[in-house]
């Protein structure tokens, strides 16, 4: 079986519905990518393992954000991060339908994400989850491993 992994951070969306309700939702560039990825080969029946890599914590958040992989058919490959919580954001869409967000992320689990991904086939990540890990907790293959097991990566750049 063919192996991915998304390497990133999913965090705690709250949309607004109107001025006193949100709905509580998870998302992220690369986690909404394995989202579609996993879509994607069920329609077209692939049998392909989509996995999901991120730092959680041990909240209620963190356990229902895992579940949510789960009904989405995406593997779960978090690292459990003590004393961490997810990141959080808002949507508000304004009168001409333009979205605004705000983010709450600069303490967050996926922030301290290491592991042993050596069992990784394909890789995609975001400029922006190579710029919040430190140097090496990525847990991506050196080059020489990487040439050997036909490792491939992906890496998208972003823009807003």
């Amino acid at each position: 079986m063919i192996r991915a992994l998304c390497v990133g951070e999913c965090m705690i969306e709250l949309r607004s519905i109107d001025n006193s309700t949100m709905r509580v939702g998870y998302a992220g560039d690369t986690y909404n990518t394995a989202v579609y990825f996993r879509r994607t080969a069920n329609e077209l029946g692939v049998d392909i393992e989509v996995g999901y890599l991120t730092g959680l914590g041990s909240d209620e958040h963190s356990a229902d954000m895992r579940a949510s992989w789960e009904r989405e058919g995406v593997a779960d490959r978090s690292i459990a991060v003590t004393g961490y919580l997810p990141g959080l954001y808002t949507v508000r869409v304004d009168h001409e339908g333009e979205r605004r967000f705000s983010y709450w992320r600069s303490a967050s689990t996926a922030r301290k994400n290491e592991a042993n991904t050596s069992w990784v086939a394909s890789w995609w990540m975001t400029g922006l989850t190579v710029s919040t890990c430190p140097s090496g907790s990525l847990g991506l293959p050196s080059g020489q491993t990487r040439r050997s097991s036909a490792c491939r990566a992906c890496l998208v750049s972003a823009y807003a």
